[in-house]
């Protein structure tokens, strides 16, 4: 059997064990009890994968409520779940271009009672519409246009990916007050392609920027766009490329 087509198997499994497996842990975020559907065979749901990759965004974030946020990436929902947790008004919209992430995304905004609060979009985040192919390996994932990690990402999908001032037009002009983005390597199309949605609404960014593209960091790219336009930006943490930004205006 050649590789492409034990791939395209694999492919398959992997996504029914997302909607089969009855896997699930329970986590308390501010003493509320959250349920999480998991893999087989990779794990989102631990408490140290939530300090490590969800808590940093919080710690960056003023003490205050955002009323519609955008989680570009989010995976199997560790964000947009604390999100909904933390800010009880709150409406999400979840853009999550993997088919196997989505469906568990599905089922931990379900199984948490939150799918009148959660939009979940299947684009990718880009500066012009266009099918591209995105590559996934457990909880890893990326475009192929972008992504670093090529021959360790076997499994591929054709996705659609759009300029979310396009998604924005077609939604009715919904406001975004805070966007948060972990879309690896692809933080500097998107912000090309939202432009208009950024300098209209002026939401407040948190942006990991520490990939790199051509051996150079996104980071400074994005620092640099988003001062163009009138955000005041900063790290984080000095050398991590977590891209804070709000507008000035």
């Amino acid at each position: 059997m050649n590789r492409n087509r034990w791939c395209r198997i694999k492919a398959v499994v992997r996504e029914w064990e997302a909607r089969l497996t009855p896997l699930k842990r329970i986590q308390f975020i501010d003493r509320t009890r959250v349920q999480w559907t998991r893999s087989l065979w990779w794990d989102e749901t631990t408490r140290d994968f939530f300090q490590e990759e969800i808590e940093p965004y919080w710690r960056a974030l003023p003490k205050r409520e955002f009323g519609v946020v955008w989680d570009l990436g989010a995976a199997s929902g560790g964000f947009t779940l604390s999100a909904c947790v933390r800010m009880p008004r709150v409406k999400v919209v979840a853009f999550e271009p993997s088919k196997r992430q989505r469906i568990l995304l599905c089922r931990n905004v379900s199984r948490n009672g939150l799918a009148g609060r959660v939009r979940i979009e299947p684009f990718a985040a880009w500066n012009r519409a266009e099918d591209m192919v995105f590559r996934t390996h457990g909880a890893i994932s990326s475009l192929k246009e972008t992504g670093e990690h090529l021959g360790s990402l076997p499994f591929e999908e054709t996705v659609s990916a759009m300029p979310l001032d396009e998604w924005a037009q077609r939604a009715g002009n919904e406001p975004a007050d805070l966007i948060k983005m972990d879309i690896e390597g692809a933080e500097i199309e998107a912000l090309e392609g939202m432009r208009g949605t950024l300098m209209r609404f002026k939401p407040v960014l948190l942006v990991q920027a520490y990939h790199y593209r051509g051996g150079v960091r996104t980071y400074e790219r994005c620092d640099r766009f988003l001062r163009e336009i009138g955000y005041c930006c900063h790290e984080v943490v000095p050398g991590t490329g977590f891209l804070y930004a709000e507008s000035n205006h």
